[in-house]
């Protein structure tokens, strides 16, 4: 059962579970779409790649992602993902703190 389903220009995020702890989403990016750069102040976040391929930059790290591969972002981090010419579905599991987390896009290389 989904909680909520939002549909962006990249794709769509979907919201499948969420506590007070933790949030469970299914993000799928559309082939050769980006996700924007991200910046999330209190919150930690796991990928798993559950299809597609493509590759996350996050800070100066950069990784080919591809079906069952994993990362993790910690608070603190910038990053943005590029898909792949199959697409890419990402299920993201998201701890830390919700009431403060500021979850900032930019334009811009961090």
């Amino acid at each position: 059962m989904m909680i909520e389903t939002i549909e962006e220009s990249w794709g769509l995020n979907e919201t499948i579970f969420k506590t007070d702890e933790y949030c469970v989403r299914r993000i799928t990016l559309k082939s050769g779409m980006e996700l924007p750069y991200r910046y999330n102040t209190t919150m930690d976040i796991c990928w798993t790649i559950a299809h597609g391929d493509g590759i996350i930059i996050q800070d100066s790290s950069e990784l080919n992602l591809s079906y069952g591969t994993w990362w993790i972002i910690p608070h603190g981090s910038s990053y943005m993902c590029k898909s792949g010419p199959n697409g890419l579905v990402i299920l993201q599991t998201e701890t830390g703190n919700f009431s403060d987390n500021q979850v900032i896009g930019t334009s811009l290389f961090i």
